[in-house]
């Protein structure tokens, strides 16, 4: 198994600045196919458990920016 960081965007109807909001997702998994799909089941497990209106959120509506192997940490300020 490898690491992988994986940024999404968040899906219009999910954001309140769409184009802005994104996920970033840290997965261990065999390929990128595999890393894509972890990272997008983690952004919409997490938002589903926290939204209030508890609706399923589609996890392949989560757009991917970015896929890097290996452990890459944001150091946005």
């Amino acid at each position: 198994m490898k690491d992988y960081t994986v940024l999404l965007l968040y899906p219009e109807y999910l954001a309140d600045e769409y184009g802005e909001e994104t996920y970033l997702a840290h997965v261990s998994v065999n390929d990128t196919t595999e890393a894509i799909y972890a990272a997008r089941l983690e952004a919409a497990f997490e938002f589903t458990t926290t939204d209030e209106d508890d609706e399923f959120t589609n996890p392949d509506d989560f757009f991917v920016l970015l896929v890097c192997e290996g452990h890459i940490e944001d150091l946005k300020p």
